[in-house]
């Protein structure tokens, strides 16, 4: 799904280094994927486009979550129109027409149908544009995650 980010690492020493640390199930490793999750999940909401909760429903930014997983952190939203916040959208005019009820309710007004004339919604970038801003916090968490993985790979090596 789209609104799943991922960090990609280009550099193959930090590859190979990673790849060793995520093997052992480094526990430093693990805490700074979790602490980076977190951090740029925040930011995520903080960019998130603000809305009202639909019939109790949970905000686009509420849904905003992360999972550390095995090899990297999974941030996303569990909304379908999150996408087309994140990345913009354009629908043709199409007709509306009540899923559970009998007809649509709008401003006192009742209709069994509604034709809409379509349109564009921008993209938001809410989600990209926190990885993008929050790289440094990225390179210097796993950096410093890392320094402290190998202190303990060298101390076992002895």
């Amino acid at each position: 799904m789209a609104d799943d980010l991922f960090f990609t690492v280009d550099d193959k020493k930090v590859r190979d280094a990673l790849t060793l640390a995520i093997a052992k199930q480094d526990p430093e490793l693990q805490g700074a994927l979790g602490d980076i999750g977190q951090h740029v999940a925040k930011a995520a909401k903080r960019k998130a486009p603000k809305g009202k909760n639909h019939k109790g429903g949970m905000t686009l930014e509420a849904s905003i979550a992360h999972r550390v997983k095995k090899n990297g952190v999974i941030i996303r939203s569990n909304k379908k129109y999150a996408k087309a916040q994140e990345f913009g959208v354009t629908t043709s005019a199409h007709e509306i027409i009540p899923r559970k009820k009998k007809a649509l309710a709008f401003n006192g007004i009742v209709v069994k149908k509604v034709q809409h004339p379509g349109g564009t919604i921008k993209g938001k970038h809410f989600m990209s544009d926190a990885v993008d801003e929050n790289t440094d916090y990225v390179n210097d968490r796993i950096n410093a995650a890392l320094d402290d993985s190998f202190r303990g790979f060298q101390g076992t090596a002895s």
